[in-house]
Formats: structure tokens, sequence, C-alpha cells
């Protein structure tokens, strides 16, 4: 891990530095990673195009730049996007924080720690916001459902991943299922997924499911409806081929776990969180950035363990390819419009600044290079933070480079245009 820098600037406080050392410590280790997810995708498409004969009429460079376009987190925050003239850093005063604006930004929650972090944190509001609505009246409650399947260390990712959309059509389908839905009051559902891989059993996706349902379950009422899901969640399981033989008994112990009335539980009080025990709206919405039990991994945790071991490397891969493009949240039809939640993706909320900022300076081509190439992305916005404008043009100023106020550049910028010279040559 990149060491940082001390802060030299006397405005700070004992208390604050801590802060602030360790909110980019946190930080520099979010883009270490990236740059790990980055290079095992970078270089899984590589080998592609170098030993697939229709790519051989390809230069080495068309090669790169194919390979870098392949997937969005191989450029994300390194790249400057196609409709920004310069990369920037912004400040927000407030809340002690600084931004990258300008960079591509890919919003994936399974392949960038970066994003992964901004989203979870944006879609854990919004499942605040759900359990408000739900429990406000005491009429409903968020009744938390865990659906799981047995499985084993030959069985393939994507496979699996197509029998549970498979079965979750079956669970849910039917004149039952219908019949149950109405004598709970069900308003609709949150559904998560996550996935863990364990050096025994492999693989392991499984759902975590928020049913608002009505307010008011005496114990034999849940009985019932626990009775009811596991029956349905087998036949479903059956039908989509995920239940193997000789393995229901051991189904039917741990194939659905139910939680009525979640808030805290027993089971998120296990999570081995560094700062506290999560609530179920912090289960739900940051399901790829749990710690692994000790019998399996998060996709981070085999990602920060990659280096030198192949088999995390594969591992981590070939969850980035399967997850590509999917929701990790889903919200039944209708319930954000209840709530009062805007409709927002990924990649919407991966952009979102959700507080005022200044912008603090803007970098040239050959800035932003010496910023990548020393690994310094966090480190740059610990300096913008702590030591302002100053600080960073010291920083450029070791480098023979001298960094523009942005009202400046923006006047050579003008004269550019007039001129007909490339905007991010400056």
């Amino acid at each position: 891990m990149e060491n940082l820098k001390p802060i030299s600037s006397p405005k700070w406080d004992l208390e604050k530095i801590k802060e602030l050392d360790e909110s980019f410590k946190n930080l520099t280790n979010k883009y270490i990673n990236q740059n790990k997810a980055r290079k095992i995708l970078y270089e899984f498409e590589k080998v592609i195009l170098d030993f697939d004969p229709s790519y051989a009429h390809l230069t080495e460079l068309e090669k790169h730049y194919k390979a870098m376009n392949s997937h969005s987190t191989t450029k994300c925050m390194r790249v400057k996007s196609k409709n920004a003239d310069n990369i920037g850093i912004r400040v927000d005063r407030k809340h002690d924080k600084a931004h990258y604006t300008g960079t591509v930004i890919c919003g994936s929650p399974w392949a960038c720690p970066v994003c992964a972090s901004k989203i979870q944190t944006r879609r854990a509001i919004e499942i605040q916001e759900a359990f408000k609505w739900a429990y406000r009246d005491k009429k409903y409650q968020m009744m938390m459902v865990t659906l799981t399947f047995p499985h084993g260390i030959d069985d393939d990712l994507g496979d699996m991943l197509e029998k549970v959309k498979l079965a979750m059509v079956y669970f849910r389908k039917g004149e039952n299922y219908d019949k149950f839905k109405k004598s709970i009051d069900y308003q609709g559902m949150i559904k998560a997924t996550e996935i863990t891989w364990g050096k025994i059993n492999g693989w392991h996706p499984h759902t975590h499911e928020l049913q608002i349902v009505k307010y008011d379950t005496d114990e034999k009422e849940q009985e019932r409806i626990k009775a009811f899901i596991l029956n349905q969640w087998e036949k479903a399981c059956t039908k989509a081929g995920l239940l193997k033989h000789g393995s229901i008994m051991n189904f039917r112990k741990v194939a659905v776990d139910i939680i009525f009335h979640a808030k805290d539980s027993d089971y998120l009080a296990k999570l081995n969180h560094v700062e506290k025990a999560w609530g179920a709206d912090k289960e739900m919405a940051s399901a790829t950035t749990k710690k692994g039990r000790a019998t399996g991994f998060t996709p981070w945790q085999l990602l920060e363990q990659s280096d030198g071991n192949e088999q995390y490397r594969n591992l981590f891969l070939e969850y980035a390819l399967r997850m590509k493009g999917k929701k990790q949240l889903v919200w039944s039809r209708g319930l954000k419009k209840k709530v009062g939640i805007t409709e927002k993706t990924d990649e919407e909320l991966a952009k979102e600044q959700t507080s005022e900022s200044d912008l603090l300076a803007l970098f040239t081509a050959e800035q932003w290079r010496i910023i990548i190439r020393n690994k310094d992305r966090a480190y740059i916005q610990y300096l913008a933070v702590s030591q302002g404008f100053e600080g960073l043009a010291k920083y450029f100023e070791s480098y023979k480079s001298v960094l523009i106020e942005p009202d400046c550049l923006e006047n050579i910028k003008e004269n550019q245009r007039k001129n007909g010279i490339p905007l991010y040559s400056v």
C-alpha cells in the first residue's frame, strides 16, 4: 500500500488529522484494489485478442484500446471522459472530502471497489427510506427472507445463476402464491444478490429479500409463513435443477431463513464489520462488501488476495464477468414510487455528488499522467482537502510542472479554442 505523506498544514487539530488519515488510507486501499481489478480484466481481454486469429489484423495499439474498452472498470477514474476538457478536482469543505471530475465512471457494483462503495452508500439511504415507510404507522413490517440452495466445488457460477433466475420465476408463480401474498398484505419487496466463495463448497449465490408485509404476525402466523415459503422454494429449486438428489433434508434445515420485524438480528451481528454491526438496510445494500465468514470469501477478499494467487485471480475474473450488467438490488414494480424514491441507475449514483463542492484545480494531460504513474490518486485528494491549491502546486513543482489556477486555465483554453489547439494538451 502506498504510504501517505504527512500533513504539514497547521490548521488541523490532531483528531481531525487522524480522521483524515484514516479516511484516505481507506480510499487508497480502494484504488489499489481497483487497479488489481483493472489489470485482471484488461489482461484477460488482451490474451483473447493476442491468440484469437480473427483479431490478427489489429496492431498492438488497436488491441490495447480494444482491451481497455472491453470493461468500463479498466478506465474508471483513470481516463478522461469524452465530454470533459480536463480532469479536475473539487473540494467539499463542509465534509472535508475531495473528488475528481471529468473522468470515466464505470458504475459497477460488482467489479469496481471505488464505485461499489459509493453505490452501496446511496442504496442504503434508499433502503432506510423504505424502512421508514413500512414502519411509520405500524401497519407494515419488514420481513427479511434469505433464500439459498445446495452447491458444490464443481458447480459453475454462470450455470447456477441461470438456474436461480429460473427458480425465482417458479417461486412466485401460481395461484397459491398470489393467495399467500394477499394473506400477508404484501406491499412489495427489495431483493439483493450476494455471492461468496468457499474452499469446500465453491460459489455460494443467495438472495436477501426485504418483503413489506402486515405488521401483526403472531407465532402461529409466522410458522405458517415459514412453512409456505420453504415448500414453495423447495418446489422451485427442484424444478429449476438446483436441488440435488439426497440433499432434501439438509435443504429444509438451511435453505430458508426468515427474520420478522427486521432491524438488527443475530445474523447481522455476526458480521465482522470494522465500524459497527449493520442493520438490515446495510445488509441489503452491502452484499458485495461484507466480510466473509471463516468458511467463505467475499469477491473483494478474493481480489485483495489475488496477487500471486492464480486461483483467486481467476475466481474474481469469473465473478466479474458473470455479474456484468446484472442489478445488485431490485425493487418490485411500483414500490419506489410508493416510498417516494426516484429511480436512478448504478452509474448515476456513482457519478452523483450529494453535497456542494468548489473546483480547486484542473490538471493538464501530463499532470494527470504523473498522478496515475505514481499511484497518487488518493494522496492528491488528501492534499486537496488538507493543504488546498498550494499543497497541490508544491506536489507538481517536484515534477517540474506548474499547476495553473482554474480561472487562468479557462482563459488559456478559450485561446486554444480560437486557435484550434486540442484542449487537453495544456
